[in-house]
Parts: structure tokens; C-alpha cells; sequence
């Protein structure tokens, strides 16, 4: 097994520092065979698909918001390319994941979670673009440095020095009024480990590392904003529970099923990006390939059986979290915000999946959205 879901992953919520800068000796390259090709599964997803309302106009707003902040036209220094071109982000469709994701948000909350995954995808999309084909490294941790920085004192005024900057002089005011303090700090230390974390990939494509599989799922939830996505989730569930509970065993297990479970998925999805467009060995599918030497296609069905084993998992906490609130006494104020929260992750994992099974992020990398489209039935059952 690449990980046992059910046991070696349970208590294990609380992940590493990112690795050193500078990693140890090298590991061998992945064959030919690793960049071959694979049929799409299916996927488990008991839950349904909804939009929110507000897809359209958040949409206009978020283009509107990019345009402003530079993101089609400005690279990191004068001269430099663009992360995305405007056509490129009109096919990656960033609104319709939003609105797919937290299909209960208010129009002005979903403008703000609109634009914050504009600002992450963006960043990391820029770094990748800039330093890891450019094998700039020491450039990715200048500006990293720099983000971290402006992160310890978000409400002082600061002159942005390039598109990833002006996003934040941007985004901080508007969060200072929308979210509550508790919540607003909670979500600024997981965006920055998030940030921090992308050391810890830079350093593995330097050195063309590839991961032990248990360092890599507990170092993920970190570089894949797990934390950031559970987060806004929660801010657009209406942010009822407290911090208290939310940090117990019970709800921190709930919340990494739902980080795992798509943040394995989309390995398969971003395979070929990430490796063959990007230089990335991040991946699980090459992890899965290098330590147990499976074919691709075994690796994708291996990681998309730990895929379903995470959902079954969170299925299995969100039945006994009656029994956990009672342990603990919660109110019935409590109960109602718990359960708002979870119908929260539920709407995040039906929606994550079905952006993307519609999506052209990775489209041109080698996984053709006509043919995950025509292939992939709508909802597979949790029996």
C-alpha cells in the first residue's frame, strides 16, 4: 500500500516543516514509461453537484479584479511573461471552481474566495513559469521571502513591487472587513505555511527528489493549501464552529480526509502538467511508480483506491460526530454550526471534482477534458 488511510494517516494531523532548501543526493530519474498515457477513472463522489447563483457575476467582477492586478500582463520584473494569458484563464474558468465549491456563499463572500484562488493558483503558477523552467530557485525564495514578510504585518501599507504584491495590497483590507479576526488569522498562517511549503517542492525539482510516500501526503497538506481551502470553506458555511472544536481529533480528522481526498485526486488530473510541463516530481502517481515500481495506470488506480478510502473515511467521522459532540457537551448552537460546516466540505469535494472533469487547466498537458468528460460518469456511489 502506498498508505494506509484508515490507520497510519489517522492522528498524523499535523505536519512537518518543509524540507531544508538544499536536499540530499539525488535519487534516479523515472523511465520513459512515466509520461505515457492513462485512462481517467472513475471516481468516487456521493454527494451532488451544485452552482451557486452568483457564478456569473462573480465571475465579471474576478476577470475585472485580474485585469486591475496585473495578472495577464505582468510578469516579476519588467520584461518578464505572464503567469496566464487571458485566454489561458478564461479556460481554467477559476469562477465556476469557486461557485462549484461553495455553492452557499453570499455574493460578496464569493467574490473574496473568487479572487484569493485567483491570487494562490496565480503565485503558484508564476513560480513554476519563472523559476522552476528558468531554474531560478534562489529567485523563488527571494519573492517567497518577501510574501512571508508582508504576511507578518498585513494591515501596513506597503508598496507592491510586482502582480503578486498588488493581489495582496489588495486582498488584505477587503479580508480585514469580511472576516472575523479568529478566522482571518487562522486563514493567513494557512495560506503562509502554503507559500512557505512551495521550498520544500523547489528544492525536490532542483535536485530531482522524489519523496518517501509518508512525507509527501503529510507535507502536501501544506503545498496544496489544504488548510487554506478548508478554511474558506468554512468561511462560507458561516463560520459557527469554534476553534476549540474545530482542532479536536474528531474535526481535524474530518478536515484531512477532505484535504487527502482532493489533493490526490488532483495528482492524477495535474500528472502530465506537473511532470511533463513543469519538471515536478511532487506528484503521488510518481511516487507510487518510483517506491512499489507500478505502471502508470496501476499508480493512477492505486492513488484513486486511497482517494475513495479518504472519502469512506470522512463518511464514517461525519456519522459518529453526533456521539462526538455529546462527548463534549456542545450546544445546540454548536451542533447547527458543525453540521453547516460539514455540509460545507461536502459541497467543496462534489465541486472540486466536477470542476475538474470540466476544466482546461490540464487540458493541453495530456489529459483532454472531452475525454475525462466522456468517460467519467457524473456520480459514483459511496456502497
Amino acid at each position: 500500500m502506498f498508505l494506509d488511510a484508515d490507520t497510519r494517516w489517522r492522528g498524523r494531523h499535523e505536519p512537518p516543516a518543509p524540507a531544508p532548501r538544499a536536499q540530499g543526493p539525488s535519487v534516479r530519474p523515472l523511465g520513459p514509461t512515466a509520461f505515457g498515457t492513462f485512462t481517467v477513472p472513475e471516481f468516487l463522489m456521493p454527494y451532488p453537484e451544485r452552482e451557486n447563483p452568483h457564478l456569473d457575476a462573480t465571475a465579471e467582477h474576478t476577470r475585472a479584479w485580474a485585469r486591475r492586478m496585473g495578472l495577464f500582463t505582468d510578469g516579476l520584473a519588467p520584461g518578464a511573461p505572464p503567469a496566464w494569458s487571458e485566454s489561458r484563464y478564461d479556460a481554467i474558468n477559476f469562477p465556476l471552481f469557486t461557485a462549484m465549491t461553495h455553492p452557499q456563499a453570499s455574493r460578496d463572500e464569493l467574490d473574496l474566495i473568487t479572487d484569493w484562488y485567483v491570487w494562490g493558483f496565480h503565485f503558484d503558477d508564476l513560480i513554476a513559469k519563472a523559476f522552476k523552467h528558468g531554474h531560478d530557485p534562489d529567485g523563488a525564495y527571494r519573492l517567497i521571502d518577501r510574501v512571508t514578510s508582508l504576511f507578518a504585518s498585513p494591515t501596513r501599507d506597503f508598496h507592491p513591487r510586482n502582480c503578486v504584491e498588488r493581489g495582496l495590497a489588495d486582498l488584505f483590507p477587503r479580508s480585514a472587513r469580511a472576516l472575523a479576526q479568529p478566522l482571518r488569522d487562522r486563514f493567513y498562517q494557512a495560506t503562509l505555511d502554503m507559500v512557505n511549503s512551495w521550498t520544500w517542492e523547489l528544492a525536490n525539482a532542483e535536485h530531482q527528489r522524489i519523496p518517501d510516500p509518508i512525507e509527501y501526503i503529510d507535507t502536501r497538506r501544506r503545498t496544496g493549501g489544504g488548510a487554506f481551502f478548508v478554511t474558506l470553506a468554512r468561511y462560507a458555511g458561516g463560520d459557527a464552529v469554534p476553534a476549540s472544536l474545530l482542532d479536536t481529533g474528531h474535526l481535524r480528522g474530518i478536515a484531512d480526509a477532505v484535504i487527502d481526498s482532493a489533493l490526490l485526486r488532483n495528482d492524477i488530473f495535474s500528472y502530465h502538467q506537473e511532470i511533463a510541463y513543469e519538471g515536478e516530481l511532487t506528484n503521488s502517481l510518481v511516487i507510487a511508480q518510483h517506491t512499489f515500481g507500478y505502471d502508470l495506470q496501476t499508480a493512477v488506480e492505486h492513488i484513486n483506491e486511497l482517494v475513495s478510502q479518504r472519502l469512506r473515511t470522512f463518511a464514517s467521522l461525519t456519522e459518529r460526530l453526533p456521539v462526538a459532540l455529546d462527548a463534549l457537551d456542545a450546544t445546540e448552537a454548536t451542533r447547527e454550526g458543525v453540521s453547516a460546516y460539514v455540509d460545507a466540505l461536502k459541497a467543496f469535494m462534489a465541486g472540486d471534482l466536477g470542476w475538474s472533469l470540466r476544466t482546461a487547466r490540464h487540458a493541453d498537458a495530456g489529459t483532454p477534458v472531452a475525454q475525462r468528460a466522456r468517460n467519467h460518469p457524473r456520480l459514483v456511489g459511496a456502497s
